[in-house]
């Protein structure tokens, strides 16, 4: 995870060396290079009607525009910035916004224009392989009649979405175009109770083998744990606001039915942050109480320790005299010495004992 965070914070320092000294709008990728070609998809219905196709060139994709109802644009792999600017030119977008689009690592923003609403957010996946969270970007531009959604590689969470269009299941055939845009942000915001369910389960288990028997790589496990929520949380955070932002501001494109859905997706944000305020105050009390539960076991070892090194003294002490060889000792010369010796040894380690237990020291 380390490593992966890293390898991001070089990228992004990496996009802004390569930026410096080019004039605002410069469209350069920031992010991991894909090792795949970029591909679009054109996704048009209506009421009645649907039809998908994967046009080759951007020049397709204008002509599908002219499909009447609603046109859902995808592109895939937004490491080519040419082929973005040639959507930029397609869909008249302003050159600082395609530079946003290009940039992987900045934090999830919204912009409203005359014509057009920009939403930037971060979808996120769960590996089983490392138990990790994984954040890829998404560029939505809704449009009078179209939605244009960038995406960072192949793959996404929108396959479910793409069927009930396809078979006319739920609202979005009757909708605008705004409320695929909701759907978009929905389906994403859904993932995030996905990945704290997940992060639950792993809250959960370390609880409960810190209780069992703390061990080292517990710690080690906690503080990636609170590292990934914390970035979770800052990834996360901006979303609520950029949509109440959409919400609230009576842009044309935002019908008066679509609007509750948009908060109703800002209260699910907002519960999304609260769950990771929980879980990282759970981590927090967990690190706690794995420092106390080892400090106390270090504290029972201590204790042990030093009631055997009290225990010893008294009898290092007399077997030191006793081991001084003078000539004129008492007791060097009885028969009865070394049994006495013993006995005084005996009594003084059984007293001492006595007096641990008495004081619960033991």
């Amino acid at each position: 995870m380390e490593k992966e965070k890293k390898q991001k914070e070089e990228e992004h320092f990496h996009g802004i060396a390569k930026k410096a000294g080019l004039p605002p709008g410069a469209l350069i990728y920031v992010g991991k290079k894909g090792d795949f070609k970029p591909a679009l998809e054109v996704i048009s219905y209506t009421p009645d009607d649907f039809s998908k196709s994967q046009p080759m060139t951007s020049q397709d994709v204008k002509a599908a525009l002219d499909n009447p109802g609603i046109t859902w644009v995808t592109l895939y792999g937004i490491h080519e910035a040419g082929l973005v600017a040639e959507m930029g030119e397609i869909f008249d977008l302003h050159p600082l916004l395609l530079e946003d689009i290009l940039d992987t690592t900045q934090r999830p923003t919204s912009e409203l224009f005359e014509d057009y609403i920009f939403i930037s957010l971060k979808m996120m996946s769960w590996d089983k392989k490392t138990k990790t969270t994984h954040s890829e970007q998404l560029s939505i531009v809704l449009r009078e009649n179209c939605v244009v959604l960038f995406e960072e590689k192949p793959g996404d969470i929108y396959g479910g979405l793409r069927e009930r269009i396809e078979l006319g299941k739920g609202l979005l055939r009757s909708k605008k175009a705004d409320y695929l845009m909701y759907r978009l942000i929905d389906d994403a915001v859904d993932q995030y109770f996905v990945i704290g369910e997940k992060l639950h389960v792993k809250v959960e288990r370390l609880e409960n083998e810190i209780l069992l028997q703390p061990q080292e790589h517990h710690m080690k496990e906690l503080m990636a744990l609170k590292k990934q929520l914390m970035r979770l949380r800052r990834s996360i955070l901006p979303l609520r606001d950029n949509v109440l932002i959409i919400e609230r501001s009576n842009h044309k494109l935002i019908s008066p039915d679509t609007a509750p859905y948009l908060h109703d997706v800002s209260d699910h944000v907002k519960e999304v942050i609260e769950m990771l305020d929980m879980y990282r105050e759970s981590v927090t009390n967990l690190m706690d109480l794995h420092m106390s539960t080892t400090s106390n076991q270090m504290n029972q070892v201590m204790k042990v320790l030093t009631v055997i090194a009290t225990t010893f003294i008294p009898l290092t002490f007399i077997v030191g005299i006793y081991g001084m060889n003078f000539n004129n000792m008492p007791e060097l010369s009885s028969p009865y010495g070394y049994f006495i010796v013993w006995a005084i040894m005996i009594a003084v380690a059984g007293g001492l004992i006595y007096y641990f237990k008495r004081k619960k020291w033991l």
